[in-house]
């Protein structure tokens, strides 16, 4: 039998796991075209596929997270309270949900898990 973890813990390995990754891309890519001296256009360039390259590895990586977080879990519903006040997901519903990428694979494996947590 799988031994289940804390909330805090699937929190903590979410902020790792998908924000960390995200920080760098953000921040990051705009810090390497300052750092390479580039001028103010090439500097704006930097900014803005810092954000879209941080938005999308946010999408990829939150579904992976919430499968593993939605498994490894006893109350999903705690869970979702608390990734959404840490700003780690958004609630149910809302607009930015649909920027997740998910396969057709996680989007069932997701589902599943919701429906055990429901039943």
């Amino acid at each position: 039998m799988k031994t289940e973890i804390s909330i805090d813990a699937a929190i903590n390995r979410g902020h790792l796991l998908v924000n960390l990754p995200v920080f760098i891309a953000m921040f990051g890519i705009p810090s390497l075209f300052h750092m390479l001296d580039a001028d103010k256009k090439m500097v704006l360039i930097g900014l803005v596929s810092g954000f879209i390259l941080g938005w999308l590895v946010w999408s990829c990586l939150i579904t992976k997270w919430k499968i593993w977080a939605y498994e490894n879990v006893a109350n999903l519903d705690e869970l979702k309270r608390k990734a959404i006040e840490e700003k780690l997901i958004w609630r149910d519903g809302h607009i930015f949900t649909k920027t997740e990428i998910r396969s057709r694979t996680d989007k069932i494996k997701l589902r599943a898990l919701e429906k055990r947590f429901n039943d």
